[in-house]
């Protein structure tokens, strides 16, 4: 939440101090606001010193409920793992993330081509649409979400684990917690990550 100095009205706005680094314009200023809570930590605090901005700047920690999260039946999982072409011997590696270049799935993929050779029964989950909207329909950045799919696809095909690399695309939230609950490992290969919430969900599942 970011106060407004004028009104003494708490008012929240969202900035991306990242973007600050290329145009301090965009930042907020002491004259408007009281006060700025950052999510992200020292770095995004010296974006906003970069933006110009000095007023107070707290740091809070990103945080999962719990009480969301649990493992489902084995029916739902039956159903996950059969929609999917997962057998029971299988030995699951699970990615969760938009489709998106700095989340990494190319370094997953080659990764699992590595892996394979020693363990013949592990399949790559790649789940996730390309869509910062988590719905099916898809939202903002679709179109190069769709680009990198394709890229997957002919890097995956090329190193000779296309048949052990899934791509799921959008899970309903009963979906994904079935995938949480049958990897037998969650991993994270993002190039660049604010916190990486999915490695904390992956715990709650004992993943």
């Amino acid at each position: 939440m970011i106060a407004l100095q004028s009104s003494r009205e708490p008012i929240a706005e969202i900035f991306e101090p990242v973007f600050f680094e290329v145009d301090y314009r965009g930042g907020p200023s002491e004259d408007c606001y009281d006060f700025v809570v950052a999510l992200r930590g020292k770095k995004y605090k010296r974006s906003l010193s970069k933006a110009g901005f000095k007023g107070r700047v707290y740091h809070i920690y990103p945080h999962i409920d719990e009480r969301m999260h649990g493992r489902v039946s084995d029916v739902k999982v039956k159903q996950f793992c059969e929609r999917f072409g997962i057998n029971d011997d299988d030995k699951i590696i699970l990615t969760v993330a938009r489709l998106d270049p700095i989340k990494g799935q190319d370094i997953a993929v080659r990764a699992l081509a590595r892996v394979a050779k020693r363990f013949p029964q592990v399949k790559l989950v790649l789940a996730g649409n390309g869509s910062f909207s988590s719905t099916r329909r898809g939202g903002l950045g679709l179109p190069k979400g769709v680009r990198w799919l394709d890229r997957l696809e002919r890097l995956a095909s090329k190193l000779g684990v296309r048949q052990r690399t899934i791509f799921t695309r959008y899970l309903t939230e009963e979906e994904l917690k079935a995938a949480y609950t049958r990897a037998d490992v969650v991993v994270l290969p993002s190039v660049l990550e604010g916190f990486g919430l999915t490695v904390v969900e992956g715990w709650i599942y004992k993943s």
